[in-house]
């Protein structure tokens, strides 16, 4: 059976007040009392009720947390950012994942409703305004991440999507690249509307028509990218360069082009977003766009705990934070004569 409040009280001989105000810290208790509560707490192995004590003063002393694909190495980056934020917070931490299905994504955020979590984190899903705007009515602060949501007037914390996808095509196009495949991720997310708008106005720059048949959906997913890749194969044999939209695409990528005895650089140059520890440690290294998951996360929680803990001033701060991306040059490009 576990151990009550009481039974520590009884056994460090002090008042259950004490024991509250040490574990809450809300008064002075002698440095003697304290020690003795802690010691009591310690050989009872007493875990005091969170919840209970959070509903109390109004709050759960939980977040909660929705990522889209946890099997991509970018949330659980983003997660620790995150969960980093919320541990100097004191707050615990509920992670879903949506699987980027909003049904699913409906079911979580009612989840964390009944838990009373004090705020969520979301990158939302395509139709994630519906889900979101349930939240409104319990006035419940919310963060944006990876994604914004168009008519949603919410603080996000995103990459420079453009700017990465821009830079990436346009240093393929300098190294004489043109024709120049592009695996995207899931239709209608506003990450992957970004990169594609960034691949096309890199091109256009560059006095480069673009092709459609050169882009194909990955759908973020290491799978899709492998049929993407195919199709893009089977739509034109001239392609130079591929641009894969993410770190699990170019995986699907990389898999196709071993499967067909394709060499990179050799046959085909290859840059993804998102870069990663194996793209340094394969070879050839790919080169990628980096950009910052963990601090994402980290200031996505920031930006929570301002709109849990202040003014009214601040919850009407609707800043959308947008990270730089950098270039990480590696040998999956080879300069085209």
């Amino acid at each position: 059976m576990a151990a009550t409040i009481e039974d520590v009280a009884q056994l460090a001989d002090v008042s259950i007040t004490t024991v509250s105000a040490v574990i809450n810290n809300t008064r002075y208790v002698s440095p003697e009392l304290t020690e003795r509560v802690n010691n009591a707490i310690e050989e009872l192995n007493y875990h005091p009720d969170q919840l209970g004590r959070g509903l109390r003063k109004g709050q759960s002393n939980a977040i909660g947390l929705l990522v889209s694909d946890i099997t991509n190495p970018f949330f659980p980056r983003v997660a620790r950012g995150v969960e980093d934020c919320a541990r100097e917070n004191h707050y615990n931490l509920i992670l879903c994942n949506t699987d980027e299905d909003p049904v699913e994504e409906k079911h979580y955020l009612s989840l964390l409703r009944s838990q009373r979590v004090d705020g969520i984190i979301i990158a939302p899903t395509t139709e994630g305004a519906d889900n979101i705007e349930s939240l409104f009515s319990d006035s419940i602060p919310i963060v944006l991440i990876d994604r914004s949501v168009d008519g949603l007037n919410l603080p996000e914390i995103v990459s420079d999507n453009y700017g990465g996808a821009y830079r990436a095509v346009n240093y393929l196009i300098k190294k004489g690249h043109e024709n120049i495949g592009f695996v995207a991720g899931i239709n209608g997310i506003q990450s992957t509307d970004h990169r594609l708008r960034g691949y096309r106005d890199a091109l256009e720059d560059n006095s480069i028509e673009f092709n459609k048949d050169l882009v194909v959906m990955g759908n973020s997913q290491l799978k899709e990218s492998y049929k993407a890749t195919s199709k893009l194969f089977a739509n034109t044999e001239d392609v130079s360069a591929i641009f894969a939209a993410n770190n699990l695409m170019v995986i699907g990528v990389i898999q196709y082009l071993k499967d067909h005895s394709i060499s990179y650089p050799e046959d085909i140059s290859i840059i993804c977003f998102d870069d990663t520890e194996w793209g340094a440690a394969v070879t050839p290294g790919i080169t990628s766009v980096s950009q910052k998951p963990y601090e994402i996360g980290y200031r996505a929680g920031c930006k929570l705990f301002d709109l849990i803990s202040s003014t009214d001033e601040a919850q009407e701060d609707k800043t959308r934070v947008v990270l730089p991306t950098t270039l990480q040059k590696r040998d999956s490009v080879k300069f085209l004569s």
